[in-house]
């Protein structure tokens, strides 16, 4: 059976939109071989070859990883959309470099860090959170850990107490307040929750996330209060 004339322009549009055999044939109202039949006829490509990767596109994916690209510079170099990168990389299990990865870790991250090593978080929370590539946390998670190991570079006594699980209700306030603020700021407050005399703490916190210190101790509080 042939395709209509409208049915063939409905098809170049869809095709032209990157959708794939079978959602055109659905659309169409005709079988997925009518599709591939015309499709052929026109001599054009599988939407799915044109989006596959070759040998030589992943190794050059994989160098721009290790040499430290973000996934912009990677699409860039590549000509490719940010997604398809960031979504190979996913496949992969490879973790691409992010613009935060290149700022210092400030101490109240590593604060954060520093609890998520006996309070259970994982590695995808911590990233989603601060907003950093899951191996530069992972990397740094080593560098605390080691480093909490020997005395003479952080002191037993500098070191945060363990966290206690978080309440049912600190997690509803987590949650709500996550809903309305930066994660990685959230995290922190309640990353600081055992601590005093954080007026410098708040403030850098207040600073980085555009906040008023006001507005930041306020959130302080209701994390206390919790």
């Amino acid at each position: 059976m042939l395709m209509l004339r409208e049915q063939k322009q409905r098809f170049q549009e869809l095709y032209g939109k990157g959708q794939i055999d079978g959602v055109i044939a659905k659309d169409l109202g005709v079988s997925g071989h009518q599709v591939r039949a015309h499709r052929t006829a026109l001599g054009l490509p599988s939407v799915l070859d044109k989006f596959r990767w070759s040998t030589e596109q992943v190794e050059t994916l994989s160098g721009l990883i290790g040499d430290g690209k973000t996934a912009a510079e990677i699409a860039k170099a590549m000509d490719l959309p940010a997604t398809r990168v960031r979504a190979k990389a996913a496949q992969k299990g490879w973790s691409i470099t992010v613009d935060a990865d290149r700022k210092p870790y400030s101490a109240i991250e590593d604060e954060v860090l520093r609890n998520s090593l006996t309070s259970g978080v994982t590695i995808g929370e911590l990233s989603q959170r601060l907003g950093r590539s899951r191996g530069s946390i992972r990397s740094r998670l080593e560098k605390l850990r080691d480093a909490a190991k020997v005395p003479d570079v952080v002191a037993d006594s500098k070191l945060p107490p363990s966290p206690k699980p978080l309440t049912p209700a600190q997690v509803r306030l987590r949650d709500r307040l996550e809903a309305r603020f930066d994660q990685g700021l959230i995290a922190a407050l309640f990353g600081l929750r055992f601590k005093r005399g954080l007026s410098g703490e708040l403030s850098e916190l207040a600073e980085r996330h555009g906040l008023t210190i006001r507005q930041v101790q306020l959130l302080w509080h209701q994390v206390r209060a919790a």
